[in-house]
């Protein structure tokens, strides 16, 4: 009996010891969960209230009638992206694109980008980029002539999810978030595409 008590004993000091002396995890691994957990939600909270201000400002429009034309779709966006602009008159880069969720979004892309079928993506990107030389800027309306690059659907995933108001485009090398309905570049990401 005495002897079982003693195994017993022996086996617990062992076990706590094998525990106490088992490396610790790597402080980073669960602070840059969190830190991404956190981006994320500051980036949607962003998104969030863009998309709460513009559709207060499109309900001040006269509201299109379901067989719209095609005159009064373009009116009504232009319309919309006028008092988007002069509501968002101070927007600057980085306003929804911030630090965190920039590092982000660049770290999942090039992880895309560097994939054996990357350059395959690359080529798509750029295979529908326009010659004409269009700078991205916050506030600027994409011009009605130039057609919207599509997002590779392995870029897309990567990245956060958008609401039906807003998409990512490329311009360039240059990932833009784009309000679709109103055409106008919200914010943008410079160089996310490799050269």
């Amino acid at each position: 009996m005495a002897r079982t008590r003693l195994i017993i004993l022996l086996a617990v000091l062992h076990t706590g010891c094998a525990v106490r002396t088992q490396p610790a995890a790597p402080p980073g691994a669960a602070v840059s969960r969190i830190d991404e957990a956190e981006a994320l939600e500051d980036f949607h909270d962003e998104i969030e209230e863009y998309v709460e201000l513009r559709n207060t400002l499109e309900s001040r429009l006269p509201s299109l009638p379901p067989q719209a034309a095609p005159g009064q779709v373009h009116a009504h966006a232009i319309a919309l992206g006028e008092l988007i602009i002069s509501a968002r008159h101070r927007a600057k880069q980085g306003d929804m694109f911030f630090v965190q969720i920039d590092s982000l979004i660049r770290a999942r892309a090039q992880a895309v980008f560097a994939r054996p079928e990357g350059a395959q993506y690359k080529a798509t990107i750029q295979d529908e980029q326009s010659e004409r030389n269009v700078a991205a800027h916050v506030n600027q309306r994409y011009p009605d002539d130039l057609p919207l690059s599509a997002v590779p659907a392995s870029v897309l995933v990567s990245l956060p999810p958008l609401p039906p108001e807003l998409q990512y485009r490329f311009l360039r090398r240059h990932l833009i978030l784009i309000d679709i309905g109103a055409r106008i570049i919200v914010d943008y990401l410079p160089d996310v595409v490799p050269r």
